[in-house]
């Protein structure tokens, strides 16, 4: 893949030869864990072999997936308290529906100062 830059969270637009090798690897992973095969990591020239946990190796699959179908791909992490603005967007909802269902005890939450800290899987489910 070409050059990322690590300062930054920026996108990577997969080229021709990519697409075909993220479509012919992303197989390949599938099959193996379809067969109860564990995603394992060498780096070149390296002799130690390293078990992937299950979400890293769900992660790359489906990062494969999407380069094996010519997306650009980004990755970005969410925190996991979120302020009731980021809940909401995460949920696509507006903040005041969100502060609603805080009030109303529908989404748990807790105090952290003055602001309502909301767990990411409370928002989620």
């Amino acid at each position: 893949m070409g050059h990322v830059s690590t300062s930054q969270p920026s996108s990577v637009l997969p080229s021709a030869a990519e697409v075909d090798v993220a479509r012919a690897l992303a197989a390949r992973i599938a099959a193996g864990l379809d067969k109860g095969a564990t995603m394992t990591l060498s780096v070149d020239g390296g002799e130690e072999v390293t078990s992937v946990p299950p979400v890293v190796a769900r992660l790359v699959l489906d990062i494969l997936g999407e380069l094996a179908r010519g997306h650009a791909v980004s990755i970005s992490g969410i925190e996991a308290e979120l302020s009731p603005e980021q809940a909401a967007a995460l949920i696509s909802i507006p903040r005041v529906a969100m502060i609603q269902l805080i009030g109303a005890g529908k989404i748990p939450f807790h105090q952290v100062g003055q602001e309502p800290r909301i767990k990411l899987e409370d928002a989620l489910a």
